[in-house]
Order: structure tokens, then C-alpha cells, then sequence
């Protein structure tokens, strides 16, 4: 149901000068009609269009997607990106080149973000918070590396190698499967820079829906690792900043002091990924870092009951399996 963020996307593309470039693009059954009028109108610049099938039962969409649009490929390197993506003329060539030169067979990439207007406040809290779990933990690179969805590239070899989109099916996070499966010297995680020019303008409601489908899912949809993570967040990241109200107003000046010192490098840390995420410096996001904390574990919390209660949709399709719902008729027990 894409449609001015598609034809941008495409355009983009299409003027880049990398000179053996495939452009696949899926309409996973869009109930409009519109989305696969712009992908047809794009066959005379070479875009290939692909009308997806039904999704079978144990795959999710998104995936599923993403294994028909490899069936579809004849190249050794495949570039999966959402509509929401814009690419410079150059930054096709930068991802390969970088990828030679380092001899890597997969790569992440974090784009410039566009701030969204209006609701300017709220991109300081959901995108940004999403990039902070990548960028800011401390990571075993074998074990968790940090991934993006946003783009992302793998070399054919390797995908085959660890068993396609077959093997993921009902992982949320494919890629981070694959960036996990492969040798840590063979992965790269890098920020678009002026050679890797690549942008990302995502609407909020998107940035917010994201956020839904992909929290719960990454804690494994255990209920008690999200207590865990919201006591956490409460314990590590609000606390601070309490006790040294607290302490200043009470007279307890060591602990108000140390607990200040915690506070101010956690409002650094959180303003940093926000000039990452935007290539910005904004004043604002020095200080917002409590607010996101708290929208963080809201959104936690939420996805975690939509999953286990009601639903979670993308792209009009439920992602979610109640655990609580009506039973029409119960069966017979005989």
C-alpha cells in the first residue's frame, strides 16, 4: 500500500551509477490498487516487478517477501531496503566497494534519519531509542551483533550457505540471524557517511508501529525478561536522576554528586545517538533522555500485551498468536 515513498525510493535507485544494477521490487498483495500501477510504470528504467503470492502457513510476511525477491535475483550481491529509503548516486558503488575492500559478506548500515515534522519531539524518542539498544550496550560481536533492517547487504554465497529465508522464517529479525551465523571478521556495522550516502525518511506512525512489532519479539516474547529490562531501565537510567534531586535537596551531597555525574553521561550518551541518528546536534536531545526512557518501556510493556492479548498488525496482517481468545464452539470430549 506504498506509494509517494515508493516512487522516491525508485528514483533514487534509478539514478545511481552503479553500472550492474538489479531493481526487484514485491507488492506483498497490497489492497490498493495504486502500488503496483507505480512499479509497472518504472519497467521501461528496468525495474522489475514481482506480484507477491499468498504467505504460507509458518513464514511471516516480511520474509517471505524478502526469499521471493531473492528468487527472483540473478546477482552476487543482494541489497534488501524499505520504501523508505533514499539512496545518493554513489552510494550503491560505496556499499560494494566497502565491501571488497574490507572483505566482508555482510553489511549494516545506519542511514541519516530525516527528522519528521510536525511531531519534531517524538523523532527524538523513537527512532533514536531504537538505535541506542544497537550502539550503546557492550556486545559480544559473535553472539548479538548489532543489526539495522533499514539496509541491509549479504553476499549471495553466504545466504545460501546458511540456509536462506527458509531458515528464518519466523524470525523477526532475519538479519540478525545471518549477521550472527557468519564469521565477526566477515560483518560490518557502519554509519552512511558521504562515500555510503544513504538516507531514511520513515512517518512517525511507522517509527511507532515498528517499534510494536519488533520490542516484544526481541526479548523472545519472555514475559519476564521485559519485567526484567523495565526494572532495569527504572533501576540504571531513571534512578540517577532522582537521587540527585534528592540528594540536593536533602543535603546529601556525595550521593547527589555521584548520582549527577551518572545522570549527566547518560544525557550525553542519549543526545550522541541522536546527532548519530540525524547527523544533527540537537540541544533538546540532551535533555530528553528521561522522557524516552519512560516511552521505551511503555512501548516495551504495549507490545508485550498486544502480543499476548490482542494483536499486532503489519502491513495489514496480524504478526501476532493471542495467547488469551474465544473459542466459537470447544470440541466434544468424548
Amino acid at each position: 500500500n506504498e506509494t509517494t515513498d515508493l516512487e522516491q525510493c525508485l528514483n533514487s535507485l534509478i539514478a545511481s551509477k552503479y553500472p550492474k544494477l538489479e531493481i526487484i521490487v514485491l507488492d506483498d498483495n497490497s489492497q490498493s490498487t495504486k502500488t503496483p500501477e507505480i512499479i509497472r510504470s518504472y519497467a521501461h528504467d528496468g525495474v522489475l516487478f514481482v506480484a507477491g503470492k499468498e504467505v504460507p502457513d509458518g513464514w511471516l510476511a516480511k520474509n517471505f517477501a524478502y526469499q521471493q525477491l531473492v528468487d527472483h535475483s540473478n546477482g552476487e550481491i543482494f541489497i534488501f531496503c524499505g520504501v523508505d529509503t533514499r539512496f545518493s548516486e554513489d552510494a550503491l558503488n560505496g556499499v560494494v566497494e566497502y565491501l571488497k575492500m574490507q572483505k566482508l559478506e555482510m553489511l549494516s548500515i545506519v542511514p541519516r534519519n530525516e527528522a519528521v515534522k510536525p511531531g519534531r519531539f517524538q523523532s527524538l524518542l523513537l527512532q533514536p531509542a531504537r538505535y541506542a539498544w544497537e550502539l550503546c550496550l557492550p556486545r559480544d560481536s559473535s553472539v548479538n551483533p548489532p543489526t539495522l533492517s533499514t539496509v541491509w547487504a549479504i553476499s549471495k554465497k553466504t545466504l545460501a550457505k546458511h540456509g536462506g529465508f527458509k531458515a528464518v522464517k519466523h524470525t523477526v529479525f532475519p538479519e540478525k540471524y545471518f549477521a550472527r551465523s557468519i564469521n565477526k571478521q566477515k560483518y560490518g556495522f557502519v554509519l552512511s557517511n558521504s562515500a555510503i550516502d544513504i538516507s531514511s525518511k520513515k512517518k512517525l506512525d511507522e517509527q511507532y508501529s515498528t517499534s510494536i512489532r519488533t520490542r516484544y519479539p526481541a526479548l523472545h516474547k519472555r514475559c519476564e525478561l521485559v519485567a526484567l529490562i523495565s526494572f532495569a531501565e527504572l533501576t540504571f537510567l531513571i534512578a540517577p536522576v532522582l537521587v540527585a534531586i534528592n540528594g540536593f535537596i536533602f543535603g546529601f551531597w556525595t550521593t547527589a554528586s555521584v548520582a549527577t555525574l551518572a545522570a549527566l553521561i547518560q544525557f550525553y550518551i542519549y543526545g550522541r545517538v541522536i546527532t548519530i541518528t540525524y547527523r544533527k546536534t540537537s540541544i533538546l536531545g540532551y535533555i530528553v533522555m528521561p522522557v524516552a526512557v519512560l516511552y521505551d518501556i511503555y512501548l516495551l510493556n504495549y507490545s508485550m500485551w498486544l502480543y499476548e492479548f490482542r494483536e499486532v498488525l503489519w502491513k495489514g496482517r496480524n504478526v501476532a498468536l493471542p495467547v488469551m481468545h474465544v473459542e466459537a464452539k470447544l470440541p466434544d470430549i468424548t
